[in-house]
């Protein structure tokens, strides 16, 4: 096991692509209620239409909320605005999500990492939601990445390297 790591993340990823890729196929998901909202924002940055961003965040009583329009709109630069093509790289993000638990599990202990991520990357629940346009899936996905950062941080006898963690933690950390 810890001669692998790059094989236990790469074969966890698979494993955790591998059913949300079969649900992908067999779930064609319309965006409801905040969903659609959520999905509308990325196609409004996407369109140059930030009012419209900034008009569904103040209906949620939450400034910082446009945020999430710019990275959906991001992320729909890159692969498309689709909502098929949103819910695949949905898909991608949670199976990512498992390799960081994963990741983050062996700087606790090795032995136990890969059922860690294994566990993650099979729980039914996670399956079937990342067919959902959620603000959640990238968020985990930060979430976890920033976990690790900071455990590298902390782990880190350089101080220098310790404080390239602690920033890079941090950025994940607000981006979430």
């Amino acid at each position: 096991v810890r001669r692998m790591p790059a094989l236990w993340a790469l074969a966890i990823f698979l494993v955790a692509l591998a059913p949300r890729v079969y649900f992908y196929t067999r779930i064609h998901y319309v965006p409801t209620s905040d969903f659609t909202n959520f999905y509308n924002m990325g196609i409004f940055f996407t369109q140059g239409r930030f009012a419209e961003i900034a008009k569904i965040s103040t209906d949620y009583h939450i400034a910082s909320f446009s945020g999430l329009g710019v990275i959906n709109g991001l992320v729909m630069k890159a692969f498309g605005t689709d909502v098929r093509s949103f819910q695949l790289v949905q898909c991608v993000i949670t199976s990512l999500s498992s390799v960081m638990v994963y990741l983050i599990a062996r700087r606790f202990d090795e032995g136990s990492a890969p059922a860690a991520g294994l566990l993650f990357a099979l729980y039914p629940a996670n399956i079937v939601f990342s067919q959902v346009t959620s603000n959640q899936h990238l968020a985990v996905l930060l979430s976890l990445t920033s976990i690790l950062f900071m455990l590298l941080a902390l782990s880190s006898e350089r101080r220098v390297r310790a404080g390239v963690y602690s920033a890079l933690s941090a950025l994940m950390l607000v981006l979430s």
